[in-house]
């Protein structure tokens, strides 16, 4: 399980990604806790990956 701050951060990175912030209130809900790390951290990679190969190019 997530801790609350842990959840926190990743509901913050998620609305900074995908432009609004998930409201999972009940933090015992492991799925929705699961689904928003899985998606908030792929993109992430996705986005860095993105950024060191544009300053590669340059």
């Amino acid at each position: 399980m997530l801790t609350e701050k842990q959840i926190k951060g990743y509901q913050k990175l998620h609305s900074t990604y995908f432009g609004y912030e998930p409201s999972y209130d009940d933090a015992s809900d492991a799925l929705n806790q699961l689904i928003l790390f899985i998606e908030t951290i792929i993109y992430h990679n996705l986005k860095t990956n993105q950024r060191n190969n544009e300053a590669r190019r340059k």
